[in-house]
């Protein structure tokens, strides 16, 4: 009986620290509260905390939905580590055709070029960039991310990334994406 209530005290101080970090206004994700429930597959990357993250250039290069969809994804991709093209932020613009709030935490905007291309970016749950290379930067896109509708035109900017095909709405041809976002302005 001791035990469970340790658990439960536990856990209930772990729910409000992580009640704490989460930004407000956005509706909770379905299991990312804590850190424990953060993502995985190259996630040090995909929250700018990998090794590599001092080597990429924080200059913001302009290009279009479309440039990025021509990028040639190297394979394979490091688990923990970048290649050339995820050593850049860059800055596109576009139109809002999907969001959402993913399971691990992940603020999920699918945008669309002029063209008909199309390109995710993503804003991730703060409690899971601890470690993050310009955290605050990440924090500040998140706040304008989350209230992002279907149907905005948006200019954002964030680190290359090349993602895994799993179904994801709005993906790119190649799977780039813009993980972590650093900046996110609705026009």
């Amino acid at each position: 009986m001791r035990a469970k209530l340790i658990l439960v005290g536990f856990i209930s101080a772990a729910l409000l620290v992580g009640l704490q970090l989460r930004q407000a206004r956005i509706p909770p994700a379905a299991a990312a509260y804590l850190r424990y429930l953060c993502g995985s597959e190259r996630w040090p990357v995909k929250t700018f905390s990998d090794g590599d993250r001092w080597q990429v250039d924080l200059t913001r290069r302009s290009r279009t939905i479309a440039e990025l969809n021509t990028l040639v994804k190297p394979s394979p991709l490091p688990q923990n580590g970048r290649v050339s093209a995820e050593l850049k932020v860059y800055r596109v613009t576009g139109t809002v055709i999907y969001t959402a709030n993913e399971d691990d935490g992940d603020v999920h905007l699918a945008l669309q070029g002029t063209d008909g291309s199309t390109l995710i970016a993503e804003a991730p749950e703060p409690a899971c960039t601890v470690n993050a290379r310009d955290r605050t930067a990440i924090k500040a896109a998140r706040l304008v991310a989350q209230d992002i509708q279907v149907g905005d035109k948006v200019t954002v900017a964030g680190v290359g990334f090349f993602d895994f095909p799993h179904n994801q709405n709005g993906h790119a041809k190649n799977q780039i994406e813009l993980h972590p976002l650093l900046s996110v302005k609705r026009l």
